[in-house]
């Protein structure tokens, strides 16, 4: 089956200090077992308890009192705002309910899965993406500042739509999980024809650099944190070399350990 790039797989092909072989036995041949981190598994327990939808992580640990952390407490009175938001029947409701989840597209080039899709009651559809943040203003995202927030992620869903001929906008949704607990919508995002550009731009240069390994080979750059979750058998993995301790160097510690306790 002919590959096609993800978001998420065309941000790690142009991070400089990556590894292409990892890369590829990651998100080609699907050789090395995704490990999410406890952030990434906190949004997942988020957008299962507003969507409903199987994350593989249905719960997030407990406190050793066996009590719900302040953090989770926090997200699940945000799941019952998003929901809100949706609810014919309540207060909060913003005129718009949802009509899909996990929508897979993909067109010849390009793949992704958006979290939800919303409708309002004159037929008119927005393709949602749903995060969960520590905090608006800082961190990977920065959605709390317009000039400098990544929405790259919008931006590819929004090209996909456009090369399928969809006729929607793509729209943000954003909760904090910090004790400010705010929330931020951006829907739609105001995406223009230039930004449409420079993504396609980048995904035209990830094939390009695709090819160029496949006709030369893909580099094995080595890295203490990517060697360590790397699959591959491979001459140039990054090692933490065995210091030898000789005896007078133990003595030296024993000796400077029983004038500290003299002391």
């Amino acid at each position: 089956m002919e590959y096609k790039i993800s978001q998420s797989g065309l941000k790690d092909l142009e991070r400089t200090e990556g590894c292409p072989a990892l890369w590829k036995a990651n998100h080609i041949d699907k050789e090395v077992e995704f490990i999410a981190t406890p952030a990434m598994k906190t949004g997942q327990y988020f957008e299962h308890l507003c969507l409903g939808t199987d994350t593989g992580v249905l719960e997030i640990p407990k406190l050793k009192s066996g009590k719900e952390s302040v953090e989770e407490t926090r997200i699940k009175l945000q799941s019952e705002i998003f929901k809100s938001f949706y609810d014919k029947s309540h207060p909060d409701f913003q005129g718009w309910t949802v009509v899909e989840k996990d929508v897979k597209l993909h067109d010849d080039t390009t793949k992704g899965i958006i979290d939800y899709v919303i409708e309002n009651d004159k037929g008119e559809r927005m393709y949602m993406d749903l995060k969960l943040v520590q905090d608006l203003y800082q961190g990977y995202y920065m959605f709390g500042h317009h000039d400098v927030a990544d929405y790259t992620q919008q931006i590819f869903y929004q090209r996909i739509l456009d090369s399928l001929g969809i006729n929607a906008k793509v729209g943000l949704l954003i909760f904090e999980k910090g004790k400010s607990m705010r929330i931020k919508e951006i829907s739609p995002i105001d995406i223009t024809p230039l930004s449409i550009e420079a993504i396609d731009f980048r995904i035209n240069r990830a094939y390009d650099v695709m090819a160029h390994y496949n006709r030369n080979g893909w580099p094995k750059v080595p890295d203490e944190m990517e060697c360590n979750r790397c699959p591959l058998k491979c001459d140039r993995r990054f090692v933490v070399p065995e210091l030898e301790i000789t005896e007078e160097e133990i003595e030296e510690v024993e000796k400077y350990q029983r004038i500290t306790l003299e002391i």
